[in-house]
């Protein structure tokens, strides 16, 4: 775990510096390539780490064997990037340039909780998948998922308002050409509690085998957020609609897996509404609380007072309430 750890450390590492400098050199072909390589050579330290232990060796039947699982794993890591690359996907057939630049940054500032959401459920996997293995009861994962579930669903609401003041801030002071990204970026934002909270059940699903349940809501939002992308589409113009559309889509997202975690568990049908808003709750009030400290701000940003100095005061009104 830690030789991994510090592996994909220095990737990251590597990946970044060869990306940023062969783009600047090749642009899209540039960074593709740096890409490929950082991932290449990644793999041959390995190889050359473990060549008396790891001896890459093709045998069929276990290929048969982990084939179903591993393409399964494929496939929803797929559709997941799908589902939150949609919005900047749409963006390309209608924005123009500028407008998909700015669109760009929100969307890039709106990922960054969900970083941290994965952090958790990278944290409680390998438990998952060690207690479900020994037992094979999903009764067996509960305590320590509704603990886990317990923290995220009262810590990522508050990362994620923090996320959101100090982008704002950082946007004013070191961006000031991309202002016009802040409207989108707190569109995204209300969406963003919501996709940082599907981490953790998107984790016990694939630690507990199932991962056809995984794909299905995965499936099943795709084809909603396509039809909620075709209706927003033709009522609103350009990136708002984008916004919103992708906003709901996080919902929904993390609506359906909170939903087949809770019924796997045994949770009766009538209770499911219940259980959502007890997830759900700490993110509405923290939506709630910030839409609130802008709007009693709103008039002195019209006054003249400094945007940054505004972000300020509300970051102490919303600590202060919070």
């Amino acid at each position: 775990f830690v030789t991994s750890s510090k592996v994909e450390t220095g990737f990251d590492l590597l990946r970044t510096i060869l990306v940023c400098s062969l783009a600047a050199l090749f642009q899209l072909p540039g960074a593709i390539a740096a890409y490929l390589v950082a991932s290449a050579a990644t793999s041959l330290f390995f190889l050359a780490k473990f060549r008396n232990e790891i001896v890459p060796r093709f045998n069929a039947p276990v290929v048969r064997r982990v084939f179903p699982s591993g393409f399964s794993l494929f496939l929803s890591s797929l559709l997941y990037m799908l589902i939150i690359n949609l919005d900047r996907l749409v963006g390309t057939s209608v924005l123009g340039k500028a407008e998909l630049g700015t669109y760009g940054l929100a969307s890039l500032l709106a990922q960054v909780p969900v970083t941290a959401a994965q952090a958790i459920k990278d944290v409680l996997y390998p438990t998952f998948s060690e207690r479900f293995g020994k037992e094979e009861r999903w009764e067996s994962i509960v305590p320590l998922y509704s603990k886990g579930l317990l923290v995220a669903a009262t810590l990522l609401p508050f990362l994620v308002a923090n996320v959101y003041f100090i982008g704002k801030f950082l946007v004013q002071w070191l961006l000031p050409a991309y202002r016009e990204s802040i409207p989108f970026f707190a569109i995204l934002m209300n969406g963003i509690y919501f996709l940082s909270l599907a981490a953790l059940p998107s984790g016990a699903l694939i630690a507990t085998g199932n991962n056809r349940t995984y794909l299905v809501m995965q499936a099943v939002t795709l084809a909603l957020t396509i039809l909620v992308y075709a209706v927003l589409l033709t009522t609103l113009e350009g990136a708002k609609a984008l916004c919103y559309a992708a906003s709901l889509s996080f919902f929904l997202f993390g609506a359906l897996l909170h939903a087949s975690t809770f019924a796997l568990v045994g949770r009766k049908t009538s209770l499911l509404f219940k259980d959502l808003m007890n997830v759900f709750i700490p993110s509405f009030y923290s939506i709630a609380l910030v839409l609130a400290v802008e709007f009693l701000l709103k008039s002195e940003t019209s006054a003249g007072v400094s945007g940054s100095l505004v972000q300020m005061i509300e970051c102490v009104i919303f600590y202060a309430v919070l």
